[in-house]
């Protein structure tokens, strides 16, 4: 996760203001060039396109993949950022494809754009003018991709590269009010988190298992004495989601343990304070909302033997919850849905997803 979360914080940052950044994938990617295979780990982005598809009448999605580069000769070669915008779901379960399987396909050209890590890169991508490209993508239950992109390079040697990608995790990104307390004195700002829902086996069952997640508080910095202190990524791994009792869209999470805080990503900061602190004893506690994907959470930090102080971070109004969205509500009525198991859902009640957004009707 780590070398896959500096990717998309450094494509988020060259994005600015995070524009362009919503649901990611992570898992292996395989280039062929000429015969010859090579693997590398990669994240793609999923993120609303503009208007519906003729086919299935849902939503058209594009598909980013930062900071492409392709091993020729010997040689690693920076490509860019391959984004294809607008592509149309081409089978449903409604249209006769499996249940919870969304297809989408496209043939087009696009102009490969300039990449953002590492930063003193040559990118060639931007230098071809128009590339066609055939992406075929496959979505099974909101939580797996797997995909395929063709692209047409005309330089000596290369011709057409073949990507395959299938994922190992799902991730997404919140921005909400960042609250840190230090000494009794409090300080708000925006601030951005990831999390990764992971995709575990569960041995004998071809089910998988979505019920951890991993979470990372980015470039975390705090204001004591009129100065601000780089601390760096708070980073915590498999921890486990239970669903709040009596609540159909709430699951809550927490863990005790010893951290290393990591360097933070931000561009212009020289020291960050974290990784000299050694080992850190943390708690934590939180809820996710299954249907907004909207996570809030509390963090006490127990830095008595190196700062004098314990430090508590609030994300997303965690004490009342109002960084969690409830899910859209509506009496029933006619329409294509299905649960979140992927089945068409014909009664139409709980939780249903419709129009590509997941959905609590009573």
């Amino acid at each position: 996760m780590k070398k896959i979360l500096f990717t998309l914080l450094t494509f988020a940052l060259g994005l600015g203001a995070h524009a362009d950044v919503g649901r990611f994938f992570e898992g292996p990617l395989t280039v062929t060039v000429n015969g010859q295979p090579a693997t590398q780990l990669a994240t793609i982005f999923m993120t609303d396109g503009e208007g519906t598809s003729p086919k299935t009448d849902q939503p058209k999605m594009s598909f980013i993949l930062p900071n492409f580069s392709l091993q020729q000769g010997g040689n690693l070669m920076f490509v860019g950022n391959v984004e294809i915008r607008d592509v149309e779901c081409v089978e449903d379960p409604y249209t006769g494809g499996p249940a919870g399987q969304f297809s989408y396909h496209t043939q087009q050209s696009i102009t490969i754009q300039p990449g953002s890590c590492p930063a003193d890169a040559v990118w060639m991508g931007p230098m071809l003018g128009e590339v066609p490209v055939d992406l075929t993508c496959v979505l099974r239950n909101e939580e797996q991709m797997t995909a395929s992109i063709k692209i047409n390079i005309e330089m000596p040697g290369i011709g057409t590269i073949k990507v395959e990608f299938e994922s190992e995790a799902t991730g997404f990104e919140n921005t909400d009010d960042l609250t840190v307390t230090v000494n009794g004195q409090s300080t708000t700002q925006k601030s951005t988190i990831y999390f990764t829902r992971d995709i575990n086996e569960v041995p004998g069952q071809p089910e998988k298992d979505f019920s951890t997640i991993d979470l990372t508080l980015a470039d975390f910095m705090l204001v004591q004495g009129g100065q601000t202190l780089y601390v760096g990524d708070i980073e915590i791994d498999k921890i486990k989601l239970n669903p709040l009792p009596g609540d159909l869209y709430l699951s809550e999470f927490e863990y005790t343990g010893d951290i290393t805080v990591k360097p933070g990503k931000a561009a212009g900061v020289e020291e960050w304070i974290g990784p000299m602190l050694g080992t850190v004893p943390l708690k934590m506690k939180g809820v996710l909302n299954v249907i907004s994907d909207a996570v809030a959470f509390t963090i006490d930090i127990d830095m008595q033997s190196t700062l004098g102080q314990t430090i508590n971070v609030e994300f997303g109004h965690y004490g009342q919850y109002e960084g969690i969205d409830g899910p859209t509500v509506r009496s029933a009525a006619p329409g294509r849905a299905y649960n979140l198991a992927g089945q068409p859902e014909q009664a139409l009640k709980g939780i249903v997803i419709s129009g590509g957004k997941k959905q609590l009707i009573r």
